[in-house]
């Protein structure tokens, strides 16, 4: 019966490390990888529509205009709160990962008007 035990055991573990291993390999296989997401900010305008983002994803705030702006990301964690983006220079945010589903409002504090919405899918 020991001599049963002793060899059973590698061969559960190898099947536990190959199951382990093809099923992180399929979740790997499905998830996609972060985008970069260009947004430029010209006539003291955002672009028409929502933006739309995952996480992880990079939103990157290119500031064409000849004067600074602000970008306020009214998010739960306020990571994004008053990045100011002087002209001719870009500020990167990158979508975190537990950032819930959902719309958030995007402004900039220093025009009234000029805002968009960042929707971030999960699925």
């Amino acid at each position: 019966m020991r001599l049963i035990k002793v060899l059973f055991a590698p061969v559960a573990l190898i099947v536990g490390i190959v199951a382990f291993g093809v099923s992180g390999f399929a979740v790997y296989a499905i998830a996609e990888a972060p985008r970069t997401i260009n947004v430029v900010l010209k006539d003291d305008r955002l672009p028409p529509g929502a933006i739309h983002a995952r996480p992880g994803d990079r939103i990157i705030f290119r500031n064409s205009d000849d004067h600074t702006h602000t970008a306020n990301l009214e998010e739960p964690d306020h990571r994004f709160v008053d990045k100011e983006i002087e002209a001719g220079t870009s500020v990167m945010f990158i979508v975190p990962l537990t950032m819930p589903a959902g719309e958030y409002e995007l402004n900039c504090t220093s025009h009234e008007g000029m805002k968009t919405t960042i929707v971030v899918e999960t699925e």
